[in-house]
């Protein structure tokens, strides 16, 4: 691995977080989207994530960014060369985009990849607290024993909701712009 301290698009930092840390401090955010779009040498992703988090400060909960990518078919207003006229045009999407919800599938794998480590996650979606709320009715569905872990029984949404008083929590994450998934590591 070589260490450039690369900036690319100016959103992540490739090979050298840590070596930016060292020299300045900076806390380091793990971004699972980005790790999965912008990893031309195929860093592994514990690895990954553990040296992000050795960045924090000792009794201070890290951060991680979590996102699905948008996988529906988008449509394009386009201009038919032979006739003139407008019309939709079929586009493939753009996996570097933020989908709506969380893949639950996807989320599972990725905690049990990093199980053991310690961490909280901002859910990046565009659906905000809606993609909250489904990705917790998803994990009590999918999650096995993953939900008990965040707390979540077979009972129902609104009984873990009123049971652990995380009602306004989740509202007020939503409400600054990120949607907050806490304790997600173990």
């Amino acid at each position: 691995m070589h260490r450039t301290g690369t900036l690319q698009r100016g959103r992540m930092l490739r090979h050298d977080g840590p070596g930016l840390h060292a020299r300045t401090g900076v806390r380091l955010v793990f971004d699972h989207q980005h790790f999965w779009c912008l990893n031309p040498d195929g860093l592994d992703l514990r690895e990954t994530v553990s040296r992000m988090l050795s960045t924090w400060p000792a009794g201070e909960v890290a951060k991680i960014h979590y996102s699905s990518p948008r996988t529906e078919l988008r449509e394009q207003r386009v201009v038919d060369r032979a006739t003139g006229r407008k019309v939709l045009r079929p586009v493939a999407p753009v996996m570097t985009g933020h989908a709506d919800f969380i893949n639950p599938f996807e989320f599972v794998m990725f905690l049990e990849r990093v199980a053991g480590l310690d961490f909280d996650v901002m859910l990046e979606a565009k659906a905000k607290d809606l993609a909250l709320f489904r990705l917790r009715e998803d994990l009590r569905r999918y999650g096995g024993a993953l939900a008990a872990r965040f707390g979540l029984s077979a009972a129902g949404r609104g009984a873990d909701r009123a049971a652990s008083g995380e009602a306004g929590a989740d509202r007020a994450a939503a409400d600054a712009g990120a949607t907050d998934a806490t304790d997600a590591g173990a």
